[in-house]
């Protein structure tokens, strides 16, 4: 299987089984470490998201995924407080992509922070300021 095709298997907190291509999921340090345990022998196997619902889990890997050919943003920091996200170093694609409801919001920064994605958990944070 080539890189391209190559995925993993995660199971979320309400038991949905979910196929991330591999690119996409090694942005999480936490999936990336459990691959590299296995030595590629994860295909088969699924790996436990106990803190993290298949509905988030989908907006996770929409992020990671956009990123695996698009630049993470690269945040300004201090922050310029009062501004627009853009006008700290945050993507047009990525200030969209936060549109989200304050509780879904929250919940994919805590999902970046358990499966250990830290330009997404930056991003959540550097938007829960604004």
């Amino acid at each position: 299987m080539s890189d391209d095709a190559a995925a993993v298997k995660v199971r979320t907190s309400d038991g949905v089984v979910v196929s991330i291509p591999l690119k996409a999921a090694c942005f999480s340090i936490l999936v990336k470490n459990m691959v590299d345990d296995a030595s590629g022998s994860i295909n088969d196997e699924e790996i436990p998201l106990p803190n993290v619902s298949s509905k988030i889990l989908n907006k996770v890997v929409q992020w990671c995924e956009y990123h695996v050919h698009n630049p993470v943003s690269v945040i300004n920091k201090p922050l310029k407080m009062g501004g627009r996200l853009r006008d700290n170093g945050v993507s047009e694609w990525d200030d969209k992509f936060l549109e989200l409801p304050e509780k879904e919001l929250f919940d994919v920064m805590l999902a970046a922070n358990f499966m250990d994605i830290k330009p997404l958990l930056e991003l959540c944070c550097a938007s829960d300021d604004d």
